[in-house]
């Protein structure tokens, strides 16, 4: 929705005062679509989290020596 957005210059705002109708009368954003906005960004959150925790998890990181580097912030 932001991508499609377009900024007008100060004399079609003046001349067209119905722009921002939509916007003072809170038409298209109700607290309904916020909290569905919030649930989706947290389910995508988790869904990319979790996904990186088990591709990594089963991994065995591992230098030349031998040494173990397997730890939070190789995953990270």
């Amino acid at each position: 929705m932001g991508i499609l957005d377009q900024d007008v210059n100060d004399k079609v705002s003046l001349a067209v005062p119905g722009l921002y109708r939509r916007g003072i009368e809170r038409a298209e954003w109700t607290q309904l679509k916020f909290w569905t906005y919030m649930a989706d960004g947290l389910y995508q959150s988790l869904i990319c989290y979790f996904f990186t925790y088990l591709v990594f998890r089963p991994a065995n990181f591992n230098t030349e020596s031998g040494h173990v580097i397997s730890d939070y912030k190789r995953m990270g």
